[in-house]
């Protein structure tokens, strides 16, 4: 349980952080890395009995380990082709090593699902529908015919509204948790 409050509380603050500055400071995310890693490392080398894993409520440090690198490798990736944020990067690294490999894929999908579903309702909200349609055939189009599309002067790209995944990841954090599709029996 303790694991649990400490990821909350830095999730809370990379959620305040990037929706007023744009940004998710590396101090929040690193502190979080090592804190996980650092419980971790307690739960599997000095955890004690059931109490003290009751309180901590923490994985073994391998399976931390583990979802660190690979959930880190992956959002590195996005990072290099899809114009995902580094501190998005870290932040879902950070998740990872709190919930070890199975979970932290389980959220970090959530959280391009749930941020997916925001910046499409972000783009229907602010975007002309006749611009969006007409974007959306244009780029078919070109698909199609293996062209690049140009944009009109003046035109902001259609994909060019900032994609804020910390709020995401914190909802997919409330579900990875709290098993929430198993309780609300949708699984």
């Amino acid at each position: 349980m303790l694991t649990a409050a400490i990821m909350f509380l830095l999730l809370v603050v990379a959620v305040w952080t990037d929706l007023d500055r744009h940004k998710i400071y590396n101090g929040n995310t690193y502190t979080g890395i090592a804190l996980a890693l650092l419980i971790a490392t307690v739960n599997s080398y000095w955890g004690g009995g059931e109490q003290m894993q009751r309180l901590l409520g923490s994985i073994q440090l391998s399976d931390a380990a583990v979802g660190f690198f690979i959930c880190g490798s992956i959002m590195i990736v996005c990072y290099v082709f899809f114009s995902i944020g580094g501190g998005d990067v870290k932040l879902i690294a950070m998740l990872a090593a709190f919930f070890g490999l199975q979970k932290g894929i389980e959220a970090m999908l959530w959280t391009f699902i749930i941020g997916g579903a925001l910046g499409l309702v972000t783009i229907l909200w602010t975007v002309d529908f006749r611009t969006l349609v007409r974007r959306f055939f244009q780029r078919v189009r070109s698909i199609i015919l293996l062209q690049t599309i140009e944009r009109e002067e003046g035109e902001e790209a259609v994909g060019a509204k900032p994609l804020y995944l910390a709020p995401s990841a914190l909802v997919a954090a409330v579900i990875v948790q709290f098993n929430l599709l198993d309780r609300l029996g949708w699984i």
